[in-house]
Parts: structure tokens; C-alpha cells; sequence
């Protein structure tokens, strides 16, 4: 009885981080134009790729790592998070960005992004689930005073950005413990991990750029305006979810990784999302305009459009979270990464040989469907994959 109170306080934790940042919503689409919340969204969309995959995967690996190796683990993933975000931005900055601001923006974003990440699945290895719960409320609180308080006074991409970047890295300074990482020791790591990292890295990698590839499609063609109602229709309608899809992550990995029965596990937490998406859904379809226009503002009422057809494909994101976390969990991330990689060679086909940014909501609406697919596949794979687990123990 008290594990299920102290599992419920935590989801609600983690859910009241969320809604902080859709509070800040009305304010931000008021002070913010449109341009500029998109010129955040590319940046933001390109900084979430690099940023979740610099460090190898090495972060996601830890959860099933010995406690004798995760110190080294963590320590390499630190490194290699903040050296290969470094190198990737860069190059990506350079390329794309014309201002020497948005480079750097995009460089501390990845940075930050990569050393929340791994700080996160560190403190799941060890099982501080309370205190993560915590963390993730503080940051959620220093991006949105952020965002607001300096967007009073600035109202530039800029502000949007470095808000992030101090609402990462803030709450998890205390467990930042920068160590002298030789090569010996990014040998090791790397050579115990690899017959893990050489699929999650093309799975994670594949993963992120799905997620983000419409506004990095809007901001390669010049779309900025566009990509600023995509984000906030995406961000109003991920809110509700993105609780299930990060602090659920980390409760449903700990749980399992406890359990006796995993498939019993496993069906305790899909049935009631299954139950809750459906309600999600419901209630999303009849008030989505209504809700946005209310929160946003009129001139917003183009993201109510963009809801509407992203809401199959994210409400079910909800269901395929323990999917996920049993795959990874029990290292089947070669066929994951395979789905992954038909997933995304489908949807980047669609975007950038078939979709005419004039018509952009149309060839939405079968990216949606797309990824609707995908994630039905890969919760019937891994309820397979657990029940032969458990058959075959």
C-alpha cells in the first residue's frame, strides 16, 4: 500500500512539473511572436537530437548496469555528453544558423540536455525516484520564470533558449561530479556497453529525429512561423502526456527491474494508460480549439488545426511508454532500432520528397498516421517479447 501512495506521489509530482510549463503558455504566446517562437523551436528541435543521443546511450545503459560500473559509466557519459555536443553543434550551427547567437544557443542547449539526461537515469539507477520527481519540478519552475521574467523586458529566441538551458542544468548541479576521464577508461566503457550502445545509438538517434523532424522540415524551408504554431500545438497537446512519457519512464523501469512477475508488471501499468488515452483522446478532440484558442489566443488558432492531426499519433505515445521500457530494459534494441529505422526513412520520405510546405497540414496528417503505426507495432512486439520472457524463466 505504501509502494503504490509513494508511486502516485511521485506521478503527481512529475505531472505538476508539466502543467507549471503549460501555465506559462498564455503568457509566452503574448509576449513572444510567432517568428521567434519558431526560430526557438528549430533550435530547440535540433538541440533535443543531439543532446538525448551525445552521449552514446551510455545514460540509458546504466539502468541495468552493476553498481561497481555505473560510477566509471556516468563519469564517460558526462565526457562524452559534453565533448560530441560541442562538436555536433557546431558543425550544425554553422551550417544552418547565419548569427553567431544561435550557434552558441544551440551548443549550451545540447550541453544541457545531455547532462539533465544522464543526471536523470543516474538517479533511476539508483533509484532516488523521490528526488527525481523534485528535480524535475525545480526545472520546469526555472524555465518558466525564466521565460517569463526575462521575456518582459527581451522578447528574443535567446531568452527562450537560455531559460532551458539554466532550467537543465540548475536542479542537478549538485550531482554534476565532472571527473579526469582517460581513454582507457572510455575503452572500457564503451567495450562492456557496445553489444548494447551499437543498437540503442541508431535507435535513440532515429527516435529524436522522428519526433522533431516536422520543425526541422519547417525551419530547413524557411518556415519559421509555421514551425511556431507546430511547436506550441505540439507542447500544449505533449504536456498532458510528456508526464507519462518522462517521470513514468523512470518510475515503470524501476518497478519493473523489481518485479518477480514482469508481465503482470507490465499489464498493471498499460491497462490503466490504455484506459487513459482513450479519455485523453475524448476529451481532447471536443475542446482542443476551444482550449487552445482560450489559452493561446486567437492569432494562435492555426495550432488548433495542427492539434487536431497530431492527436492520434501522440495520445497513444501514453501506451507504448512500458512498451518501451521493457525493451529497454531487456536489451532488444536490434529490432527496436529496426522498427525505428523504417519508422523514420517513411516519414523523412514523406516530408522531403512528397509534402509541400504550402500544404503542410495534409501531408501531416499521414506522418501522424504513420507514427500511429508504428507505436501499435511496437507495443504488440514487446508484450510478445515479455511474455516469452517470463515463459521462458
Amino acid at each position: 500500500m505504501l509502494l503504490k501512495l509513494n508511486k502516485i506521489k511521485n506521478i503527481s509530482i512529475s505531472a505538476f512539473s508539466q502543467l507549471m510549463l503549460l501555465m506559462s503558455a498564455p503568457v509566452i504566446s503574448r509576449l513572444y511572436s510567432t517568428e521567434q517562437v519558431g526560430i526557438y523551436a528549430s533550435i530547440l528541435a535540433v538541440g533535443t537530437v543531439i543532446g538525448l543521443n551525445s552521449s552514446l546511450k551510455l545514460d540509458i545503459a546504466l539502468i541495468s548496469e552493476s553498481s561497481d560500473d555505473s560510477h566509471e559509466t556516468m563519469a564517460v557519459a558526462l565526457f562524452l555528453g559534453v565533448i560530441i555536443s560541442i562538436i555536433v553543434g557546431s558543425i550544425w550551427g554553422l551550417t544552418q544558423f547565419s548569427e553567431l547567437s544561435s550557434v552558441i544557443c544551440l551548443i549550451l542547449l545540447s550541453i544541457s540536455i545531455s547532462l539533465f539526461q544522464n543526471v536523470t537515469y543516474y538517479l533511476t539507477r539508483l533509484d532516488k525516484i523521490n528526488y527525481l520527481s523534485k528535480v524535475r519540478v525545480v526545472r520546469s519552475m526555472f524555465i518558466s520564470v525564466g521565460q517569463i521574467g526575462f521575456g518582459l523586458y527581451f522578447t528574443t529566441f535567446i531568452i527562450l533558449i537560455m531559460s532551458m538551458v539554466i532550467g537543465n542544468v540548475i536542479p542537478i548541479i549538485k550531482q554534476l561530479k565532472f571527473e579526469i576521464v582517460r581513454l582507457d577508461n572510455i575503452v572500457n566503457v564503451l567495450k562492456r556497453n557496445l553489444s548494447y550502445i551499437k543498437y540503442a545509438i541508431p535507435q535513440g538517434l532515429l527516435n529524436s529525429l522522428t519526433m522533431n523532424l516536422p520543425i526541422i522540415f519547417l525551419s530547413i524551408s524557411g518556415e519559421f512561423v509555421l514551425a511556431g504554431y507546430y511547436l506550441m500545438a505540439e507542447r500544449l497537446l505533449r504536456t498532458p502526456v510528456n508526464f507519462i512519457n518522462t517521470s513514468i519512464r523512470q518510475i515503470f523501469l524501476s518497478d519493473f527491474s523489481k518485479s518477480i512477475n514482469k508481465f503482470k508488471c507490465y499489464l498493471s501499468w498499460l491497462i490503466p494508460l490504455i484506459l487513459l488515452s482513450l479519455l485523453f483522446y475524448l476529451f481532447m478532440y471536443k475542446f482542443s480549439t476551444d482550449i487552445i484558442v482560450f489559452i493561446l489566443g486567437s492569432q494562435w488558432r492555426m495550432s488548433a488545426e495542427i492539434v487536431m492531426v497530431l492527436l492520434p499519433w501522440i495520445t497513444l505515445s501514453m501506451i507504448q511508454v512500458p512498451a518501451t521500457g521493457v525493451l529497454i530494459y531487456l536489451r532488444k534494441m536490434k529490432i527496436y532500432s529496426f522498427v525505428e529505422l523504417v519508422d523514420f526513412i517513411i516519414k523523412a520520405s514523406l516530408l522531403f520528397f512528397f509534402i509541400d510546405p504550402d500544404d503542410f497540414l495534409s501531408g501531416l496528417g499521414i506522418y501522424s498516421l504513420v507514427g500511429l503505426i508504428t507505436y501499435v507495432v511496437i507495443i504488440l512486439m514487446s508484450s510478445i517479447i515479455v511474455n516469452k520472457h517470463v515463459s521462458n524463466k
